[in-house]
């Protein structure tokens, strides 16, 4: 009887012990600065595409790193891109990458294959408050939104046209301002909170 009982605390012991490791997980982290070719101390965001090089948007500029080295973005062609802060980075397809230029209130399209900027064109009906927040969001769908704080729609990019523009589904009642917008892939609902309450779009 006593072996047994040995028996089972040492198998109840050993299943412990190996459960415990399982549920453990390593990360590695390697910090990358300026000392690796990292232009500025201050990243915003990044994004990584299909190929696997990852983007990084930077106080300054785009950059571009592939595992070993970073380098600077510089558009061919018409247009250049802004030397400002790249505060979001959408990926809209295999070569293209929506970037949210925050403090300018500017968007772009880059190019990945032909290295070519394309401002993107905001087509409002409305005012906008001065002190707005610009912020891109994307669905389940593909579709790209932009939201800005205290208007009445949230505005959705026309990839034909490089615009935003107010032919969206997603509206807010009637005389109401939106805030902010949380997107529920599960259920496929977009939740406004605005200024006169809380609103959901199915």
């Amino acid at each position: 009887m006593y072996k047994h009982l040995l028996l089972l605390l040492a198998t109840v012991i050993a299943l412990q012990v190996a459960a415990q490791k399982q549920s453990k997980q390593y990360f590695h982290f390697t910090r990358y600065t300026q000392a690796n070719g990292l232009s500025s101390t201050s990243v915003n965001c990044t994004y990584q595409d299909a190929k696997g090089f990852i983007w990084v948007g930077t106080a300054d500029h785009l950059e571009r790193f592939d595992g070993s080295k970073f380098v600077y973005i510089s558009a061919r062609g018409t247009h250049t891109m802004p030397n400002d802060a790249v505060t979001q980075i959408i990926g809209v397809n295999d070569s293209m990458l929506l970037l949210n230029y925050g403090v300018l209130r500017e968007f772009g399209i880059f190019n990945t294959k032909s290295y070519t900027y394309t401002p993107i064109k905001i087509i409002h009906k409305q005012a906008i408050w001065p002190r707005a927040d610009y912020v891109v969001q994307t669905d389940h769908r593909g579709n790209i939104f932009l939201r800005i704080t205290r208007y009445a729609n949230i505005l959705i990019y026309n990839r034909k046209k490089f615009q935003f523009e107010e032919l969206g589904p997603v509206k807010a009642p009637y005389n109401w301002t939106i805030n902010s917008m949380f997107i529920d892939t599960a259920k496929h609902r977009y939740w406004l909170s605005c200024d006169s309450g809380l609103a959901v779009y199915d």
